[in-house]
């Protein structure tokens, strides 16, 4: 099976990071080019009623952004230090898993991060990855987060 285009979702997060290494490894394997996508979701979504004006939705919305913004720099910068064509995607204001679903027609194999979080924290926070892993037919290399449960520091 020959990937030659690699789709990697960032948050900017420990695993992410990690997700960025061991996709720049692969990608430099196999002759591939990485596209790292970023998500933007709205912090307000299922808020009954929800409006932009409120509080400090502007706030949330614009720190959110520049993490995105940094995070796709920073792994497209990786990319290009190891000599891999690179290229990044940010999407607004749509459901992570859904967005990466979209970006996966387009792509080989998809590197993700996994916090790799148990218990309540998993039923609260939920999962991008698993939510993507049970929808998605193409292939995919999970990497974990090196902290967390039975991995270090949580």
């Amino acid at each position: 099976m020959e990937f030659r285009r690699i789709l990697v979702p960032v948050d900017g997060s420990p695993c992410s990071d990690r997700a960025v290494d061991e996709a720049v490894e692969l990608a430099g394997a196999f002759g591939s080019e990485v596209t790292f996508l970023s998500v933007i979701d709205n912090p307000l979504r299922g808020v009954y009623g929800y409006a932009e004006g409120i509080g400090y939705y502007g706030d949330v919305y614009d720190a959110l952004e520049r993490a995105a913004e940094a995070a796709l720099a920073s792994g497209v910068a990786r990319a290009r230090e190891a000599g891999i064509s690179a290229a990044a995607q940010l999407v607004r204001d749509v459901p992570p898993v859904d967005a990466i679903l979209k970006a996966e027609a387009e792509h080989d194999l998809t590197v993700m991060g996994t916090h790799g979080r148990h218990g309540i924290d998993r039923i609260l926070l939920g999962s991008v990855t698993e939510g993507v892993l049970r929808r998605s037919d193409k292939p995919h290399l999970v990497v974990r987060s090196e902290t967390g449960p039975h991995r270090g520091e949580p």
